[in-house]
């Protein structure tokens, strides 16, 4: 290698430095362009310093593979300034931190254009290792798998005050044997002060001296004088070589060296044959293993003279030694060489330590062995003898207890040597850790105890058991104790854990030693019995079955059940009522029954969850309905059976019904279905009613009600031919629903029917209701009116309102536009002048009819009227008002009560007052009214009460009505109040009372009543509101309040005898005189008609319309026909008893067919021409041909006249004349 201080380059150490900062900043992966050529711009003056320049050897610049590689090559081919030596070597070593620096400082010479020399890394200069020059210190950085090797310089890297590192002096020898040579050294005073630097060291290398294989190495500290070198061969010459190092750490690369120091040295001649060995050391550690190990004499006989055996011959001799001595039966093993160590007493050699020998079970085996060297072979050792143990027991499990385990072999084979002895083993199976061992002697007695902590057993196991402290043990034999051959050993092991898991073996020992392990048994003790079950119950009752449900103590593995039984038997009437009916005293009884009268108990089993956590329970079916049943269950394990429970008494339900059958539906309209199905047969448990629940079919899954909502009870219901039948009412037209039916008894609902779906008749809306006053004025109306009640499947979009006068000669007129809405006004009308309002709606299938016409009549600023029909109800501290509001303009009421001779305004009831009148009118716009002509808004009633009265003291009350037009006063009423201090009602009084309340099944609330002095009277003159408050106070339930409303209402008289005001072919007007009304208005008349039948045994089915006024319109009934009428008045609220008056008969006018074809077709048809003139007059009515008729099917024709009213006799004769059939 060239000399660095040659170069002429002039740079400076911190130059350098402060370069390889810059180089390394600039030459990393994301350094951007042009950086090197910055960096190098920013400092020429210190790249041009004249001082002389370092030794250096370059390392790669911090960079990617790829621009170090560009970056070399750039510098070997550029010829700018002095070439610094550089050296490529293997890569894959990462350099020293130490030579970091010089890395950077080769970084910075590269940037500054210098040139380097690049030289192979398979030249290694002589003398060297691995490559690198002595005298360098050498740094490695991977680089595309080769490392740049650089020399860094040498002062740099010298401790403080060490110029350069000393070459070792005074290398000698300070003792030698046969096969180790002891070498000393001299320490250098320059490093006698240095001797704590961790950093350098003395290194040793040896070789034969004619030969240059390094055969060995070692680094020492360099506190170090003296160092021994071992493993040398006998009379041999070695050259042993001596340097100084510098590593960073002991196993790193050396970064500086002194030169060698080297000497030649020979190590010590055997000079007699071994010396005899010791016997070898056996152990059998089984039946068919031994272990031998060899030990070797002392080597040094005298100073300087050493025997050291090189080698050892086994000899192996199976079987009894030869008497004759007859030396062929011993058998040899290979030589085995090996290192002494030239020991001074007997001691085991290294290489020949635990040797294991396969041997043959019942066979004596003898070892001796012999030392050999190069001056020969020492005597045979003495023998050593390995006698065969007995055979391993074949130990069995002849009884297991919770607590006791009983282990039994037979004597085994001793292999010539009696068994005196046995070592039983036992653990727990999942503990092999713990292990007891026991001892017995034969013929001794002792006892043999369960496992508690133990050190293990022999290491003979296996190896996974230690040693420990035997116990005595119990030798029990069932024959002779002593006496092994055809005996069997038995050992009872006690106190033993239950329900657990363990493992038994045993070995055999003879004056030869212990046998083999015997194979290892794996065994359960038997578990307690569990204990007995509680909290027995049951859910799920069934007709014939349930789900029974009990729990268990927390018991612990020593008595866990596995399995339980269940047991039940019928509980027989005997024994019910021995016990009197009390379940408690039945289940007393049964404890220690087993059968009674021939019922025996049933039984089942059933395993235990596998689950933690999960409930004990077992179904048991098959019992009897409706009937009492006892239970009891226990638990089972391998340890026997635990008590039973106590007994659990229960009762099976009834079964429920079975579901309908044929369920269809028929006469479907537009807003009514007849539903028909037949009657589940169950004579046992009849079905006692039937529920019924509707739906719409296109409902929201996520809105279906539950199971058992929405179900209705059928309180009536049609029955023909078997069949069951019931018209649905009240659907919707064009909309698509589902029926479901189901039965029930007495005991539960059964299962539903399929869903049936049906959808109803689509057609134009029904007519709105009849328009009514919302708001008037003198010059204009508000009208309001309820939509259709059906819009018949298709949604009303929008209404037309027309107007008159209400006089002859007007004409109708509509308003200009359609209106969107249910509310209409109505301006720029006459004052004081009645009008006509009619309103029809439209659909998408066309317009409704008109209304019904409505009156409405423009203000003429009213004087109301005075109040009438004052009512008053006095209690021992109150009176209650009430009277009808019927005047609309009315827009307040004045209560006043006379105190002396002044009138006073009650102020308390203003606020009340104007409350009322405004839910009122709220009510009247919200309310929905019928589509009859005829049918009135129902009057209100206002209700106020005094309170703070004293009793039986008279009060004068009236009332005032107001309004814009002025006031008006009622008459005076007078109330006196009740006797406060009375004990109650009177016995005639509580009598009716409790008449009252049990005809409503709610006889508890009689006492309640009485004790607040409510008669029937009082009660039932109240008003709805103060009758509710009287409800809430006293605690009535909501299902019996409408029962009890509907019983104190006041029955009203029967109106007068009706009178035909008017009669047509189709209609009659009826009027009437109204009732008595006791002091309670008429709210409705409800008319009832029908038309006479031709026998008077007919049960006459009649049509029903309800009124306000005392006159009515009967239309569409039959032409020359007798109907029967009938009316009744209702008061408020409608009671459930109705009055009716006497039922009087009227004829509808006869109708003349002026259809002469049509009359003389049905005068041949029918045999009197009275009635075939009346049947030709109705088909008239209706628009209908001879023509016509007889073009129609039979069954077409058939239908026509039914609904024409055609008797049954005529329509077959007519269909028979028409068709010929």
């Amino acid at each position: 290698m060239s000399d660095p201080s040659s170069s002429s380059a002039a740079v400076s150490q911190e130059a350098l430095a402060a370069r390889a900062m810059l180089s390394l900043a600039a030459t990393g992966d994301d350094a951007p362009k042009g950086r090197e050529a910055e960096a190098a711009d920013q400092m020429p003056d210190l790249l041009r310093q004249s001082s002389p320049s370092p030794s250096w050897m370059l390392a790669s610049p911090m960079g990617s593979p790829q621009h170090n590689a560009s970056l070399f090559a750039e510098l070997a081919a550029n010829g700018k300034g002095p070439m610094l030596p550089l050296q490529m070597w293997p890569g894959g070593v990462a350099p020293p931190k130490v030579a970091m620096p010089w890395i950077g400082a080769a970084a910075a010479a590269a940037v500054s254009g210098l040139q380097f020399n690049l030289h192979s890394p398979n030249v290694s200069p002589p003398g060297s290792r691995g490559g690198v020059p002595v005298g360098n210190a050498p740094s490695a950085l991977s680089i595309g798998g080769a490392a740049l090797a650089a020399a860094v310089p040498t002062a740099t890297l010298m401790p403080e005050g060490l110029d350069a590192m000393p070459e070792p002096t005074g290398l000698s020898l300070e003792s030698k044997t046969t096969t180790s040579l002891v070498i000393k050294w001299e320490i250098p005073d320059s490093l006698k002060k240095l001797s704590d630097i961790g950093t350098i060291f003395w290194f040793v290398q040896f070789c034969k001296s004619d030969d240059t294989e390094i055969l060995g190495e070692c680094i020492f500290p360099l506190s170090t004088s003296s160092a021994p070198v071992k493993g040398l061969q006998p009379c041999c010459e070695y050259k042993i070589m001596l340097r100084i190092e510098s590593r960073l750490v002991q196993t790193d690369p050396p970064t500086l060296a002194s030169p060698w120091t080297a000497d030649v040295f020979s190590t010590l001649d055997v000079s007699n044959i071994p010396a005899r060995p010791p016997p070898p050391l056996l152990h059998r550690i089984s039946s068919s293993m031994a272990e031998l190990s060899i030990l070797a004499a002392p080597c040094q006989r005298e100073e300087g003279h050493y025997s050291c055996a090189q080698s050892y011959m086994i000899q192996r001799l199976e079987g009894p030694i030869p008497e004759d001595g007859n030396e062929e039966s011993w058998k040899s093993v290979p030589e085995v060489t090996s290192v002494c160590s030239h020991p001074t007493e007997n001691e085991l050699v290294p290489s020949l330590k635990h040797r294991r020998v396969p041997l043959t079970a019942d066979r004596i085996y003898h070892f001796r062995v012999r030392a050999i060297n190069n001056q020969g072979a020492s005597p045979w050792s003495e023998v050593a003898t390995t006698l065969p143990p007995p055979t391993p027991p074949e130990v069995k499990v002849e009884r297991m207890t919770p607590f006791t385990a009983t282990l039994a072999w037979a004597p085994p084979e001793g292999n010539g040597f009696k068994v005196v002895q046995y070592r039983v083993f036992q653990c727990k199976a999942d503990d092999e850790d713990d292990v007891t061992e026991t001892q017995v002697a034969a013929g001794e007695s002792a006892t043999l105890p369960s496992p508690a902590s133990g050190a293990g057993a022999d290491g003979a196991d296996g190896g996974k058991f230690g040693a420990e402290v035997p116990t005595i043990a119990k030798c029990v034999s069932s024959e002779t104790v002593g006496s092994w051959e055809g005996e069997r050993v038995v050992f009872k092991v006690d106190s033993l854990v239950p329900n657990c898991n363990f493992k038994f073996w045993a070995r055999a020992v003879s004056e030869a030693g212990a046998s083999d392990a015997s194979v290892a048994i794996n065994v359960a003790t038997i578990p307690l019995p569990p204990t007995q079950p509680s909290d027995v119950s049951s859910t799920d009752i069934g007709a014939n079955s349930v789900n029974i449900t009990w729990s268990m103590p927390r018991d612990d593995a020593t008595n866990a059940a596995t399995m339980f039984e269940v047991k039940w038997r019928q509980v027989v009437k005997e024994e019910i009522e021995a016990a009197g009916g009390d379940e408690a005293a039945i289940a007393e009884n049964l404890k220690e029954q087993d059968e009674v009268e021939g019922e025996a108990w049933s039984s089942k089993q059933i395993g235990c969850p596998q689950e933690a956590g999960v409930p004990f329970a077992c179904e048991i079916d098959g019992l009897k309905t409706d009937s009492l049943h006892a239970i009891q269950a226990r638990g089972m394990n391998g340890g026997g059976e635990g008590p039973w429970s106590e007994v659990f008494v229960f009762s099976t339900s009834l079964p429920p019904p079975q579901q309908p059958l044929m369920f269809h539906s028929s006469d479907t309209s537009a807003t009514s279905t007849k539903l028909s199905w037949d009657q589940p047969l169950d004579e046992a448990f009849p079905v006692t009613s039937y529920q019924l629940r509707v739906s719409l079919t296109n409902a929201d899954d996520s809105n279906q009600e539950l199971e058992d909502d929405g179900w209705d009870a059928i309180s009536q219901h049609d029955e023909n031919d078997g069949r069951l039948s019931k018209v649905v009412h009240g659907l919707q037209p064009g909309i698509e629903y589902e029926f479901q039916l189901r039965a029930i008894n007495r005991n539960c609902h059964g299962e539903p029917t399929e869903p049936l779906k049906l959808a109803t008749q689509c057609s134009v809306p029904s007519p709105p209701s009849q328009p009514r006053c919302l708001e008037r004025s003198h010059l204009s109306l508000m009208v309001l009116w309820s939509p259709p009640p059906t819009n018949n499947g298709s949604e009303v979009v929008a209404y037309e309102l027309q107007i008159r006068k209400h006089c002859d000669g007007f004409e109708w007129e509509a308003l200009p536009e359609e209106i969107g809405n249910d509310s209409a006004e109505i301006s720029n009308l006459e004052p004081n002048s009645s009008y006509d309002l009619r309103v029809r709606a439209r659909n998408a299938l066309g317009w409704s009819d008109w209304s019904p016409e409505s009156s409405l009549d423009t203000l003429s600023l009213p004087v109301p009227q005075p109040p009438d029909s004052l009512a008053v109800i006095p209690t021992h501290n109150s009176v209650t008002l009430s009277w009808p509001h019927y005047q609309d303009h009315v827009t307040h009421y004045v209560v006043e009560m006379q105190v002396g001779d002044d009138w006073t305004q009650a102020a308390e009831f203003d606020g009340m007052i104007s409350g009322q009148l405004a839910r009122l009118k709220r009510d009247r716009r919200d309310a929905e009214i019928d589509g009859e002509s005829d049918r009135q808004r129902k009057r209100a009633v206002l209700t106020l009460s005094k309170e703070g009265l004293q009793s039986n003291t008279e009060y004068k009350f009236r009332v005032s009505a107001r309004s814009v037009g002025g006031e008006a006063c009622s008459e005076m009423v007078c109330a006196t109040t009740l006797w406060e201090h009375g004990t109650g009602l009177s016995e005639a009084d509580m009598a009716k009372l409790k008449g009252l309340c049990e005809s409503c099944e709610c006889g508890e609330y009689c006492e309640r009543f009485g004790r607040s002095r409510y008669d029937i009277e009082t009660l039932s003159r109240m008003p709805p509101d103060e009758l509710q408050k009287v409800f809430d106070r006293l605690q009535v339930l909501p299902k019996h309040r409408d029962t009890l409303r509907m019983a104190l209402c006041q029955t009203l008289g029967p109106p007068s005898k009706p009178r035909k005001f008017a009669a047509s072919c189709d209609s009659i007007t009826l009027e009437w005189d109204a009732p008595e009304t006791n002091g309670h208005p008429v709210a409705e008349y409800v008319v009832q008609y029908a038309q006479c039948g031709s026998d008077e045994d007919e049960t006459i089915e009649r049509n029903e319309i309800r009124c306000s006024s005392t006159w009515c319109k009967i239309s569409n009934l039959v032409a020359d026909a007798d109907h029967v009428f009938r009316i009744s008045a209702c008061g408020q609220p409608r009671g459930l008893m109705m009055v009716w008056n006497q039922d009087t008969v009227f004829r509808t006018l006869a109708v003349e067919c002026p259809d002469v074809e049509l009359r003389r077709s049905l005068r041949q048809a029918l045999n009197t021409s009275k009635y075939a003139d009346k049947v030709a007059a109705q088909l008239y009515e209706e628009q209908w041909t001879v023509e016509v008729l007889k073009a129609m099917p039979a069954e077409e024709l058939a239908d026509v006249l039914r609904k024409t009213r055609v008797k049954a006799g005529a329509v077959h004769a007519i269909v028979t004349a028409f068709h010929g059939t």
